[in-house]
């Protein structure tokens, strides 16, 4: 073997090993490039399941917060239906009193809402014809009492009211009607309902 055949099998020897350490040197660029990318895609991967995990326990909590709002405003509205159906209850109730009973009621609504004692009163056509005569007889006793005016007397006219009845001198009323004392003390009343119906105030 002469130089030149040394001088290339030394070189084809170095690009051997030169090449064998590229390789060496390029396998693990790629596994540490695989290793840095299978972390990169783990974190990517954690952070995409806790953003999904996050906006799914939103969801859950916003459903829920609807369902437990519409529960809410049904239970409301079930209640207030009752409150309203016991006020009307109410309001027949007092209609409906014994019939000395009810002239009694009239007759402190009407001495009570009159204030020189010359008033008409005017009730429903049905109050008027039944009990009209002794509401405004038994009235008048009542200012008598006091020592005020007592000359109330029943009005021609008859209004559309479930029961009470409209203190009037001219065009001043004064509404005694049964509706106008329930929705005058309504907040009161339903204060008093609730409790009884549901145990709240």
């Amino acid at each position: 073997m002469n130089g030149i055949d040394r001088i290339i099998e030394r070189i084809g020897a170095e690009a051997s090993l030169k090449a064998e350490e590229i390789l060496a040197e390029a396998g693990r660029s790629c596994e540490q490039l695989k290793s840095e990318n299978e972390k990169l895609v783990a974190a990517e991967s954690k952070a995409a399941l806790e953003k999904g995990r996050a906006q799914c326990a939103a969801l859950k909590a916003r459903m829920l917060g609807e369902e437990d709002m519409r529960r809410r405003n049904e239970i409301l509205a079930l209640k207030q239906d009752m409150v309203a159906q016991a006020f009307a209850e109410a309001e027949a109730g007092l209609a409906g009193l014994a019939k000395v009973e009810y002239v009694e009621f009239l007759a402190s609504l009407a001495a009570k809402a009159a204030r020189t004692g010359l008033e008409e009163l005017v009730m429903s056509e049905k109050d008027r014809a039944e009990v009209g005569e002794e509401v405004v007889s038994a009235a008048n006793a009542k200012l008598a009492e006091r020592n005020i005016r007592a000359e109330l007397r029943l009005s021609s006219l008859t209004r559309d009211i479930s029961g009470g009845l409209f203190v009037k001198e001219g065009d001043i009323e004064t509404n005694c009607t049964l509706s106008a004392l329930i929705a005058g003390n309504f907040d009161e009343l339903t204060m008093l309902v609730s409790d009884k119906l549901f145990g709240e105030s």
